[in-house]
């Protein structure tokens, strides 16, 4: 048995993988919300288009974590 195996099979590594999706999910969920919404970080500015491609895409990429942390914790999947 290697290490890759005894990593998926403990319950900690487990626990580590579902909260890591579930936080990671929420962060780029609230970044492509604030990017939609404020076009300016203090000095730094973000095109329209810009904003407008990569807003949703870490949207939709936040939910799709969001998805498969919440899948991981329903029993018998």
């Amino acid at each position: 048995m290697d290490i890759e195996d005894r990593n998926k099979s403990s319950k900690a590594y487990y626990l580590f993988r579902v909260s890591l999706d579930l936080g990671m999910g929420l962060l780029y969920l609230c970044l492509g919300i604030f990017i939609l919404y404020y076009k300016s970080f203090g000095n730094l500015e973000i095109g329209a288009l810009f904003a407008k491609i990569l807003g949703p895409l870490m949207i939709l990429y936040g939910l799709f974590r969001l998805y498969r942390g919440v899948r991981a914790l329903i029993p018998g999947k």
